[in-house]
């Protein structure tokens, strides 16, 4: 195994590569202290010069919003957009079953125990937007500038003096 000086850039993933990683858990728990930092240094006001101060609002004024922007789902969207996540979760179970079962707990490979989180992805799927474009904007406090898919093809890392993995954000 090649050995790096402290601070040394270490080697680069590509795209859809991480499973190639030494220890992608170590990595990804890097990416994710790097993503909450980014959104630490938003909210202490970091980024204001190049964004601008970011807005507020209150309960009242975001219920307001969400009603009036509110509309119904047909039912040929509603079954067209469980096909298109039913084939995104098809190709992901595909791909943990064959391309990487050593790195998936074994209890998830278990009879029957990824059917059922599909079936209840597939039963959530009507909701998606509303969780990821309404909840989640439920309060200035839980949105922040960030990087909104951090993977490690969008970074860079390296090990400090104590062997501590830490990391650098591309493409954002």
């Amino acid at each position: 195994q090649t050995q790096y000086a402290p601070y040394q850039i270490l080697p680069v993933c590509g795209k859809y590569q991480d499973w190639l990683l030494p220890n992608p858990a170590e990595y990804y728990c890097c990416l994710f202290r790097a993503m909450g930092r980014l959104a630490a240094w938003d909210k202490l006001g970091r980024y204001d010069e190049f964004f601008g101060v970011a807005p507020t609002w209150g309960e009242d004024e975001y219920i307001r919003h969400m009603q009036a922007s509110k509309k119904p789902i047909s039912a040929k969207t509603l079954e067209s957009q469980r096909r298109a996540v039913a084939g995104v979760i098809d190709c992901g179970l595909d791909y943990m079953r064959t391309v990487v079962p050593t790195m998936v707990p074994p209890a998830l490979l278990e009879e029957g125990v990824l059917e059922r989180v599909k079936g209840e992805l597939l039963e959530m799927c009507p909701f998606f937007s509303a969780m990821s474009g309404q909840y989640q904007l439920n309060s200035p406090d839980y949105v922040a500038a960030m990087h909104a898919n951090l993977q490690a093809d969008n970074a860079f890392f390296w090990r400090d003096e104590y062997d501590e993995l830490d990391c650098g954000v591309l493409d954002w």
